[in-house]
C-alpha cells in the first residue's frame, strides 16, 4: 500500500480512537451534570460521537480490505473500486 494511503488510514484510525476517548470522557462528565436536561444533551452527544467512531472504523476496514480505493483525480490512476 502506498505511503499516502497508509497516512490516510492512520488518520482515520486516529480520529476513531479520539472519538472513543471523547465519548468516554463525556460519559463520565454526564454523571456530574447539574440537571437532567444537560445530562441528556451530553448523552446525545456521546451517542453521535460513538456512531461517528463506528463509521470511521467501517471506512478504515473498507479501505484496508481493498473494498474501497483511495483514488487520485486523474483517470489513469483509477481502479474499479474508485467512487468518483
Amino acid at each position: 500500500m502506498p505511503n499516502r494511503n497508509f497516512q490516510v488510514l492512520r488518520a482515520i484510525r486516529s480520529a476513531s480512537y479520539n472519538d472513543d476517548l471523547a465519548a468516554e470522557l463525556l460519559l463520565e462528565l454526564a454523571r456530574l451534570a447539574p440537571d437532567a436536561q444537560l445530562a441528556l444533551r451530553v448523552l446525545r452527544m456521546v451517542r453521535q460521537i460513538q456512531e461517528d467512531s463506528r463509521a470511521l472504523e467501517g471506512i478504515h476496514a473498507a479501505i484496508a480490505g481493498g473494498q474501497v480505493s483511495l483514488c487520485r483525480v486523474a483517470a489513469q490512476y483509477r481502479t474499479p473500486n474508485c467512487f468518483v
